[in-house]
């Protein structure tokens, strides 16, 4: 606890601040300018907590169209979270989809192969079984699925969320 004391010897000091448990005066304009870095420190921690969390929803948003769409046989070319430049990329899994994280973690996305998404030579070049597996060769209710599959584990994140909080808190 923090008690206040004010400096008597003269008007026109400022007040000084006696921390409890110790002898130690300090000028009350240090402890302002302290509070104030704690203030700023506080600020880049909850900017840093907010950016963290949606990430981890922008994850599991994406993450849903791409179950989706493995599951509706639709191949995917690219699993990204975040907009702009690449900071980190690796191929993984039989359809060697790119996995890649990028700079701004504010959204991502979920590429599907289409005839107009790789070049056309590239396209030619792939076996009939892919060239079958694009979302416009999708039935209706595959793309359905994939479009509703980020929502829908939103909902599911909800739900959860929800039931952790009352069950444990």
């Amino acid at each position: 606890m923090v008690k206040l004391f004010y400096d008597k010897s003269s008007s026109g000091e400022e007040n000084l601040v006696l921390i409890e448990g110790s002898n130690r005066f300090i000028p009350s304009k240090k402890l302002i300018i302290e509070n104030q870095r704690w203030k700023s420190i506080d600020l880049i921690i909850t900017i840093f907590a907010f950016l963290i969390l949606i990430a981890i929803i922008v994850a599991i948003h994406e993450g849903g169209h791409y179950v989706a769409a493995l599951w509706c046989r639709i191949k995917v070319l690219e699993f990204s979270l975040g907009f702009g430049p690449k900071v980190f990329e690796k191929r993984l899994g039989k359809d060697n989809t790119l996995f890649t994280l990028r700079a701004l973690p504010l959204g991502g996305f979920v590429k599907p192969l289409e005839k107009g998404a790789i070049p056309d030579e590239e396209f030619e070049k792939l076996s009939e079984e892919d060239k079958k597996r694009t979302f416009a060769n999708a039935k209706k209710w595959q793309k359905a699925i994939m479009v509703a599959g980020g929502p829908l584990s939103n909902f599911v994140l909800a739900f959860v969320i929800f039931f952790l909080s009352f069950t444990f808190f």
